[in-house]
């Protein structure tokens, strides 16, 4: 679904979302106002704009970004800045087009296998603001994952993302 509607999309910057998410009033207003805060001869070194999310509650997911503003990669944020917990992503549609998800095998493939890719070539605008709603309950693919689907449907596609990993990301894996 998620390549498919990349393929289909027609915008500047795609926003995937899930059946377990939910959006701030602002979000799509924000993601553009920060996007167009990059000075447009940077563009092309940028893959989009990152952003925080939060429970329900309005609890913060993991940690914030080291600064307020902070160009940097997905790789450095999470291996070499220890930046955890989920976060939310409007990324540039071509990008995402040059850099798609496996549509083999069936079944879940981290998003990190997409994003490890695109930070090799690209920079992302992270910002600590939360746009994205995380509900961990209910048809949550990260809350029934490993508990109903067990993690043998799911080990081809996690195969993938240690693979690329230990070829691709030795450097950043050593410094966490």
């Amino acid at each position: 679904a998620f390549g498919l509607g990349v393929r289909l999309a027609g915008g500047v910057l795609f926003y995937p979302a899930d059946s377990d998410d939910s959006f701030t009033d602002d979000a799509l207003k924000t993601f553009y106002d920060i996007w167009c805060g990059i000075p447009p001869l940077s563009r092309s070194g940028f893959a989009g704009v990152g952003a925080l999310c939060s429970t329900i509650d309005g609890r913060l997911i993991g940690t914030q970004f080291p600064a307020e503003i902070y160009d940097s990669t997905f790789s450095k944020i999470r291996w070499g800045d220890h930046v955890r917990g989920e976060k939310t992503w409007c990324v540039r549609t071509d990008i995402l087009r040059q850099y798609p998800f496996p549509e083999e095998p069936c079944g879940h493939v981290p998003e990190g296998l997409v994003w490890g890719a695109i930070a090799r070539h690209y920079r992302t605008r992270f910002v600590n603001k939360s746009l994205r709603v995380y509900f961990s309950e209910g048809d949550s693919i990260m809350a029934m994952g490993v508990r109903l689907r067990g993690i043998r449907r799911n080990a081809h596609g996690l195969f993938l993302w240690l693979q690329d990993m230990l070829h691709n990301d030795l450097k950043w894996i050593r410094l966490s």
